[in-house]
């Protein structure tokens, strides 16, 4: 299994091939795991326009920790 990602920052991901974009990684995977937090700069990072983008048989999760705004 080839595990694909893309990270914020510019830390690295142990046994992960970065990607540059998360539109890289959208288009590749057979399933997407979207691990953030909720916040001002996450809410909507994965619209309509991503979502066409991924291979018509893939799947998606999204897990947010905390809330934006309280």
């Amino acid at each position: 299994m080839q595990v694909v990602g893309y990270n914020r920052s510019s830390k690295g991901l142990q046994a992960v091939q970065q990607l540059a974009t998360i539109d890289d990684v959208l288009a590749v995977a057979d399933f997407v795991v979207l691990l953030l937090p909720l916040t001002e700069s996450t809410r909507g990072i994965i619209a309509a326009k991503q979502f066409q983008l991924m291979k018509k048989k893939s799947g998606a999760a999204q897990l947010w920790a905390g809330c934006a705004g309280g």
